[in-house]
């Protein structure tokens, strides 16, 4: 797929899109990221492809980390955000 230019000034428009799987497919020149989607209505079908990254060895390569980093950070964020909820729910119970 690629993107439309509607002038020089103008940032072309992305597909944007939720998935919540993905197939990945490994070439020896490069990696395709295929994402998809379930229907949770009709589990019986397969997941259908929203979108379609094709990358090289080296973006996949630093891809990896900074996702790793990214969902490390997020984790760690969510566990605070627990935390303090689990707090403030017991100082309610208490008061």
């Amino acid at each position: 797929m690629v993107a439309e230019r509607s002038s020089s000034s103008e940032q072309p428009t992305l597909p944007d899109f939720f998935a919540d799987s993905v197939g990945i497919t490994a070439a020896p020149f490069g990696f395709t990221l295929t994402f998809l989607l379930s229907d949770p209505d009709a589990l019986d079908n397969p997941p259908r492809a929203v979108g379609r990254a094709r990358i090289s060895p080296e973006l996949a390569t630093a891809f990896l980390k900074l996702l790793s980093e990214a969902v490390d950070t997020h984790r760690t964020e969510m566990d605070k955000r627990a935390g303090e909820l689990n707090v403030s729910r017991r100082k309610a119970k208490s008061a």
